[in-house]
């Protein structure tokens, strides 16, 4: 079936059959603005207590603190009287992940220097073979970039079978960072996604890839969660790895010499718009050895069934994630933000509409309440949902997810009355009018579309649980406040939560 954005206005416009978007609301705004009452500070307060408490240990997928968290929402939702959807007659969507983590992980260099996984390298297990050899090499190749391009490729005409290469992340610029590959400062899918250049190094029949990564400092500290271990689903499972870690530029000069000592690398800097390959005589082995198992873990989902006997078979997701980082050694990493402050949010919505409904004033259309697990993983708890869908994804009408809604960042630290707004305009402008309107209407905020931009390096777009709902056509919007010092850290507790920021983007996604 078209999906057509308009099925959104069953919530905003509670009770009618759509008209025109202004007129509907003008309609509807007492009965929209009274149950908008049911978003509370107080109940936020009380569901992220709950959420962030040290019993739940940051609710790491495949952690008992995990489960905790999804049982609680679970209550909550058969509290308001949601009602259960999934075929195992629970507000369960039960998932196995592949649990892979590094059991032996390091590099010799010339047989007496050895670099540790964590902190002189990294390494994702989840991007990595299962390999109980060491790999090893008495030359590695320097291959620029490791791109194979039709306008731009650093294998041309090299036979790299059975070899290591070592290449730098990113793609060539020239001096006004123009990439040579899309002519333009947009960076082409060899930045954004070094994956690419592992597949790529897989058809070369490489043996593995050394990453220079100049920003090491930064990703080793960002991702290192994903470090120790990494949950997949069945969903992710792919052949086409190599065995592939990533060094600093620092430890990249200090290793691999050219001819008399001296450093070949340094000059690439200067030249990046030049193909290049060195052989270099470093006699390397990589010992990244794994270990797999399985973990269980769940997506918590319940519905509002639409009180129209033809429409209440469409259906509006509204998504959050419940999991974290969980806890590494004495240190629990709560996520108050990222994403319990989300996670609040869904449930003082359900609240709201579960009121509407018992006053027979709900919508035309099912509402999907649905908080995943995984999306600290990759992504997998909607990738699984999108995957093996609990209602037809063809009868889906649009998914607003909202993901770390709590918090103020450095831009707006004086004025936190906004909200970044990602998305909305990509699939069907008529979602983004709605968005504009129904704050216009209500909630007031200053709708900020800089993340929105397909230009920006951050990529939030493709970075939270919407996105597996936009890869199948069906119009999303993802509410954000950006991140902040405590981003990933043990530091983002509840405390430090703006519970009226936190009700009023709530009550956008509401609305």
């Amino acid at each position: 079936m078209k999906k057509t954005i308009f099925a959104l206005l069953a919530i905003i416009a509670i009770g009618f059959q759509p008209i025109t978007i202004s007129r509907t609301l003008a309609q509807q705004a007492e009965n929209s603005g009274l149950f908008e009452t049911d978003i509370t500070v107080a109940n936020a307060q009380r569901y992220l207590a709950v959420l962030t408490s040290d019993s739940l240990e940051g609710r790491e997928t495949g952690k008992e603190g995990n489960n905790k968290a999804a049982r609680y929402i679970a209550r909550q939702f058969e509290s308001l009287g949601l009602k259960i959807i999934t075929p195992d007659n629970s507000y369960f969507q039960p998932i196995v992940f592949s649990n892979e983590g590094w059991k032996d992980a390091k590099m010799i260099v010339n047989n007496n220097q050895t670099l540790h996984q964590g902190t002189e390298f990294y390494a994702f297990p989840g991007r990595n073979p299962m390999n109980e050899d060491t790999v090893s090499a008495k030359e590695v190749v320097f291959l620029g970039y490791g791109i194979d391009d039709k306008t731009y490729s650093d294998y041309m005409n090299k036979n790299l079978k059975n070899k290591i290469i070592v290449v730098y992340t990113g793609e060539p610029l020239n001096a006004d960072s123009i990439s040579t590959i899309t002519k333009t400062k947009t960076p082409s899918d060899w930045s954004t996604d070094w994956n690419k250049k592992i597949k790529t190094a897989y058809k070369k029949g490489v043996k593995a890839v050394i990453f220079i990564d100049p920003q090491f400092s930064k990703n080793l500290s960002r991702n290192r969660s994903r470090f120790s271990r990494n949950i997949t689903g069945d969903v992710e499972k792919s052949d086409s790895l190599v065995t592939n870690l990533f060094i600093s530029q620092e430890t990249a000069f200090k290793i691999f010499k050219g001819k008399n000592g001296k450093t070949t690398l340094e000059k690439f800097i200067t030249d990046k718009g030049k193909t290049k390959s060195i052989k270099l005589a470093v006699n390397v082995k990589l010992a990244l050895h794994k270990f797999l198992n399985q973990l269980k873990s769940q997506n918590v989902m319940g519905l509002i069934e639409g009180s129209d006997p033809v429409l209440k078979n469409e259906y509006v997701i509204m998504s959050a994630h419940y999991d974290h980082l969980g806890k590494q050694g004495d240190k629990i990493y709560h996520g108050a933000d990222d994403d319990g402050s989300g996670t609040t949010g869904v449930l003082c919505v359900a609240q709201a509409l579960m009121d509407a409904k018992k006053s027979g004033k709900n919508p035309k259309r099912s509402i999907l309440l649905m908080l995943v697990s995984g999306e600290e993983k990759g992504l997998l708890g909607s990738k699984y949902y999108t995957t093996y869908p609990v209602v037809p994804l063809e009868n889906t009408v649009a998914d607003i997810n909202i993901d770390m809604i709590g918090r103020v960042d450095d831009i707006y630290k004086t004025d936190p009355n906004y909200i970044y707004v990602i998305g909305s305009d990509k699939i069907s402008k008529d979602l983004d009018t709605i968005v504009r309107v129904a704050n216009d209407k209500f909630t007031h905020l200053k709708l900020d579309y800089t993340y929105n931009d397909e230009k920006d390096p951050n990529r939030y777009y493709y970075r939270s649980d919407h996105y597996n709902f936009a890869v199948h056509g069906i119009p999303v919007v993802f509410y954000f406040n950006g991140t902040h010092a405590d981003y990933h850290q043990p530091t983002d507790t509840y405390d430090k939560i703006n519970f009226e920021r936190l009700v009023t983007v709530a009550k956008l996604a509401f609305h």
